[in-house]
């Protein structure tokens, strides 16, 4: 490698670079507010990644950065399901006969246990085409990828010949994730367990993720020792998975198993539009999880009507490192906010004035606020105000919403995902509704709630979503509660989660994708189609009215799905 390149992967996993998200053609560069910079890669034609140095550059604050220049960090969403989701119905059609054959399945996590029995054949060969470790440091130059390791399949297979397989491809899944979600997608039959992914005969392409810079952790207020990741490596990853779908020359479902609750619900930040226009690509289907928030208490939705202008928001803290705390509103309403802790001391409103970043530490207590705001977010238009507290003291803090009223628009505020904090901190009066998480509000990808398969309910924890003229999240829902999965020990346990109704989700496309294209069937290969044929399928409860916020169209049932489309 060149001093080039090693200067430039050394930026991307240093602390002592800042990551940013810029547009090429935007305002930051005709401004002068930073100089035109060699340490940048391109995910995409859009946008660029600069890694500027902490030193000669701003900190990251809303007063100088514009809000979607600075990376989100993202958390992950923690043989019955076969038969539940219609999809061993499939499998046993003879006159279908799919199983995934010729459709990749790609997965950005925690990367992948790939010695587990599930994701080798009966020759001992790998269903893995390639990984791409980020968190291991590139030795020789690749032109696609500025930093980390590429395994090829030829390397995996080498690896699981050798006695001791990690010396030959050292990537390791040590949390699990990956390789569940993995496993319930595109998992081999394991009869002794009784275990099937639900598209056995697809490939993976695995990205496994680093995680986040501390600079950016410490920013949020996430703790250094939670797992979190950044929008900037998503991307990257993303760019990933797409050049090996085209190279390879094969269909492609994306499943991300990670979310944030940050970010208007409005508003497209970098990685959602590349996500967005992906999703409209010929041969990729995207899903999402739509997150487990729904009885964390993390969203809150208010409505000022009153003649004071004004309404008292109560949050309980606990024993929190730090957090961020989130108040979006739409124009031409304009919001201000004071800030009381359990004691009573009362931090004043604000004054805002376009743009501004300020800190405040209460005397009675060690805490301090960072409070960015924007009168107009750049993509959205809307108002954001940021309120990052470091060591909170515990108790019932009160935030004083105040607001100028031209309409009768709602205001939303978000905490943190339930991962991000270390105890049971919450809106006392949360509002269940819009507690999804991004990316899965993206309209054309497919967003996916879990439910029970032994009740035939949906699992509570999982976020609800909303419905509009424009759209309905979530989708449906998927099995995704104490469903067996793939564990890291070579044996199988169960897990819960929107991530796991996820990748089953993403494993019945794998099987429609091979449908459609062996039997010539009429209908779009991408994220919208693939959506509106599994929604039209979708098994309803009766008595219950569809669409709805927790499930929205229903629960997956793909044999009804090739029912639908084969009796138009």
């Amino acid at each position: 490698m060149t001093n080039e390149q090693n200067q430039l992967q050394d930026a991307i996993y240093s602390n002592d670079y800042l990551d940013l998200i810029f547009d090429p053609n935007a305002s930051v560069f005709q401004e002068g507010r930073i100089e035109q910079n060699p340490l940048s890669v391109t995910p995409n034609p859009k946008y660029e990644i600069h890694f500027l140095d902490q030193k000669t550059n701003p900190p990251l604050n809303l007063g100088y950065y514009n809000y979607y220049e600075i990376p989100h960090c993202y958390g992950l969403m923690d043989i019955s399901a076969l038969n539940e989701s219609g999809s061993d119905f499939i499998q046993n059609q003879s006159n279908l006969d799919v199983t995934g054959n010729g459709v990749l399945i790609g997965f950005l996590d925690t990367g992948i246990d790939y010695t587990h029995p599930v994701f080798i054949d009966s020759g001992g060969r790998t269903k893995i085409l390639s990984i791409w470790d980020q968190t291991i440091p590139a030795e020789t130059y690749h032109p696609d990828l500025p930093y980390g390791t590429e395994f090829t399949r030829e390397q995996i297979n080498e690896a699981l010949n050798h006695e001791n397989p990690f010396e030959i491809v050292p990537s390791k899944d040590t949390i699990g994730h990956g390789t569940q979600l993995a496993g319930i997608a595109a998992g081999n039959r394991q009869s002794a367990d009784a275990f099937s992914g639900m598209a056995p005969g697809s490939q993976l392409v695995i990205v496994k993720l680093k995680e986040a810079k501390e600079n950016l952790k410490e920013y949020y207020g996430i703790a250094p020792d939670m797992l979190a990741f950044q929008t900037t490596d998503l991307m990257m990853a993303l760019s990933y998975l797409r050049n090996a779908a085209v190279r390879l020359g094969l269909p492609m479902v994306i499943c991300i198993g990670l979310g944030t609750s940050l970010g208007g619900l409005t508003l497209r930040n970098p990685l959602e539009h590349y996500i967005e226009n992906l999703a409209e690509t010929e041969g990729f289907s995207i899903v999402s999880a739509i997150g487990n928030e729904g009885l964390e208490g993390t969203t809150y939705i208010g409505n000022i009507n009153n003649s004071l202008g004004r309404e008292n928001v109560e949050i309980l803290v606990g024993q929190e490192y730090g957090f961020t705390l989130e108040l979006w509103g739409q124009p031409p309403n304009i919001y201000s906010l004071s800030i009381q802790t359990p004691f009573g001391e009362t931090m004043p409103k604000l004054h805002i004035r376009g743009r501004g970043s300020l800190s405040h530490e209460f005397i009675t207590s060690q805490t301090i606020l960072q409070i960015d705001y924007l009168m107009s977010e750049q993509n959205s238009g809307n108002q954001i105000i940021q309120v990052k507290f470091k060591n909170p003291m515990p108790g019932i803090w009160t935030v004083t919403v105040y607001k100028q009223a031209y309409d009768t628009s709602d205001y939303f505020m978000k905490l943190p995902i339930r991962n991000f904090l270390r105890s049971d901190t919450r809106f006392m009066r949360p509002t269940p509704d819009y507690s999804l998480v991004k990316p899965a509000g993206v309209r054309n990808i497919v967003s996916v709630a879990a439910y029970d398969l032994q009740t035939g309910n949906v699992y509570n924890g999982s976020s609800w979503g909303y419905i509009n003229v424009y759209d309905t999240k979530p989708d449906l829902a998927a099995p995704g509660v104490n469903i067996l999965v793939p564990d890291l020990h070579h044996g199988f346990s169960t897990a819960t989660g929107s991530s796991i109704a996820a990748a089953c989700t993403a494993g019945s496309i794998a099987l429609l994708f091979e449908w459609m294209i062996r039997y010539h069937i009429p209908w779009a290969p991408n994220a919208p189609g693939t959506k509106n044929f599994l929604t039209r399928g979708a098994r309803q409860i009766p008595g219950i009215q569809f669409p709805n916020k927790r499930m929205g169209y229903g629960k997956l049932d793909l044999a009804s799905s090739y029912e639908q489309v084969l009796n138009l």
